[in-house]
């Protein structure tokens, strides 16, 4: 783990420049925490997968335990809130990086 954490903060130190703010937010979309991780902050993206696996897993085991089909929705509304909310602090970190560096927040 420390090793993969080190990976990433390397990959983030190497990567000087500005960083793409809209990139960052569509990573941690498709993957929650993965916008975070690559920026450097991993402590952060892998809180962030964490939480997105134990929605699927709890919600699964719910689903399996509840015989109400009302469930299943929600338990995708609550993984597709988490994505957005991971999404727009990924974007949201990548404009704020660009801003104290010197770049435009919106870089490309």
């Amino acid at each position: 783990m420390v090793l993969v954490s080190s990976s990433f903060a390397a990959i983030a130190k190497d990567a000087e420049g500005p960083r793409n703010p809209l990139l960052m937010g569509l990573a941690s979309f498709v993957i929650p925490g993965l916008g975070q991780a690559i920026q450097g902050d991993f402590e952060k993206g892998l809180t962030h997968f964490l939480i997105a696996v134990a929605i699927g897993v709890g919600g699964g085991y719910l689903a399996y335990l509840t015989p109400y089909g009302f469930i299943t929705p929600v338990i995708v509304g609550a993984h597709l809130v988490w994505a957005i909310y991971s999404a727009v602090d990924s974007y949201q970190m990548a404009v704020e990086f660009n801003k104290t560096h010197g770049y435009s927040a919106a870089s490309k």
